[in-house]
């Protein structure tokens, strides 16, 4: 070991010492809340630099097989020992680690704390497939929460990718699988293509909402909504397969599936260039997948058609009209629009500008949010607005003033 990484070692140590007495010691009781806020940022920094560090190294371990003669049967097994994490997180951080050396713009993000090891590696994996996109993702990713970078790459990767080529992989890498959990219970995992998952996801959504109106109607107790979910989940998976092919006189219930599609793309029969092709929420699709789920029986398409960003035309596959107001934002804010928030069931509609002052009902005045934020919006002063790249902002009455102040 040479002097330098000796004096590496040792700054580690002390950085690890001081971290341990500060664990040992801290009394949060005597914290104010906003020192704990600020207490807590710091050592969430410190956690993304340490998982730099760890990314920065793996590479190393792999490739001089110091990882070897612990009985172990390879290095993602071996970090998972020593991390405390799972097998497939180590897998990750070494298939990251191997990658950084070709994606300086990342790297520099990861050294200086810009992002968490979940958000690089995201965005390693994605600019593999698609170098070019490399510093766009590294700047959205060092804002936008980790569920959004994470749909950004997934993106970015689909458009790298021939599209029949990945629904095809999707269609042979579909799996379902139990698992122990904590507290004695079982989780069941479930991967599958775009198509399908949109599919699914939309009937249990449908059958959650029911469940609960039904519950709350009979007075009784309320739960969580994935609570609601896993119930109906458990009714599907218990339903007659067979029932169908036995010739059962009940009519199984239709559901809506919500898809985005560029017309020229619908009549080309194939997506090209930055044209959209997707199911919000859910991920990309290809024409023909589109095609398919038109063609199932118990299944409405609501199909928002688009020339670029330009919405043309909202559709329903069905003998229903739909309001195409509502459908326009369901489809283009799948999500509460308050920056950092991710939910995306019971949302409610807002006027971005007070009706009883615009009275005004348009596209451009209309938006997403959730229960809470809506609640903040309306009682308490708080203002959302939106900047010239359609970028959200969502602040207080008195920084909502501040920015004003500040920018004329």
């Amino acid at each position: 070991m040479g002097p330098n990484i000796e004096h590496v070692f040792g700054r580690v140590d002390f950085v690890v010492e001081e971290l341990r007495d500060i664990a040992a010691t801290i009394d949060p009781t005597l914290l104010m809340g906003a020192d704990a806020a600020s207490l807590l940022r710091k050592i969430a920094e410190a956690e993304r630099l340490c998982g730099a560090v760890r990314l920065v190294v793996a590479k190393r371990i792999d490739e001089t097989g110091a990882w070897a003669g612990g009985g172990h049967r390879n290095a993602a097994e071996w970090m998972a020992g020593e991390t405390g994490g799972s097998v497939r997180d180590a897998i990750d951080d070494l298939q990251t680690s191997w990658n950084l050396g070709d994606q300086p713009t990342l790297d520099e993000a990861l050294r200086n704390g810009d992002l968490s090891t979940d958000k690089a590696s995201a965005v390693s994996d994605a600019s593999k497939k698609n170098p070019d996109a490399e510093d766009e993702l590294v700047k959205k990713a060092k804002k936008a929460p980790l569920s959004s970078v994470r749909d950004e790459c997934n993106k970015t990767k689909a458009r790298a990718e021939d599209p029949e080529k990945r629904a095809e992989r999707c269609r042979k890498t579909r799996r379902a699988f139990f698992g122990p959990e904590r507290d004695g219970m079982i989780s069941l995992t479930a991967l599958g293509p775009v198509a399908a998952m949109a599919h699914l996801k939309a009937a249990l959504e449908k059958r959650t909402d029911q469940i609960f109106r039904q519950r709350n109607r009979a007075g009784g107790e309320h739960e969580q909504r994935d609570r609601y979910m896993f119930d109906a989940l458990s009714e599907f998976l218990r339903s007659d397969p067979g029932a169908a092919d036995a010739g059962a006189k009940k009519r199984a219930a239709r559901t809506n599936v919500q898809i985005r599609v560029d017309l020229a793309a619908l009549r080309r029969g194939r997506v090209e260039g930055d044209e959209i092709c997707d199911a919000p929420g859910s991920g990309e699709l290809t024409v023909t997948e589109v095609e398919a789920l038109m063609a199932e029986n118990d299944c409405i398409i609501d199909a928002l058609l688009t020339r670029g960003e330009d919405v043309l035309k909202i559709v329903r596959i069905d003998r229903y009209v739909p309001v195409a107001l509502q459908k326009s934002l369901q489809f283009m804010q799948a999500k509460c629009v308050a920056p950092g928030c991710n939910r995306t069931f019971r949302l409610e509609r807002d006027h971005l500008d007070d009706y009883a002052e615009s009275k005004r009902t348009a596209y451009d005045n209309l938006n997403h949010l959730c229960p809470i934020h809506h609640r903040l919006k309306t009682r308490y002063g708080w203002v959302l607005s939106r900047g010239p790249e359609g970028e959200w902002s969502f602040e207080p009455p008195e920084a909502a003033v501040e920015t004003r102040a500040r920018t004329g």
